[in-house]
């Protein structure tokens, strides 16, 4: 039972801390070019992406 308790809070303070901070660990997540790389190619292959982002990309004016 104490056990439990005791993940139950430090899940609780991690996830508020990976909120509260959540900016940061984008950036340096985004700072290693392979990584950027690789989250844009996964990104592509979802169909619903793809199809936003060339339909913001390739919009007529």
């Amino acid at each position: 039972m104490y056990n439990r308790m005791m993940s139950i809070v430090f899940l609780s303070i991690g996830g508020f801390v990976l909120y509260r901070y959540r900016y940061k660990f984008i950036n340096l997540f985004f700072k290693n070019q392979f990584l950027q790389k690789a989250f844009i190619f996964l990104a592509m292959n979802i169909p619903f992406v793809r199809k936003a982002f060339y339909a913001q990309v390739f919009q007529r004016m």
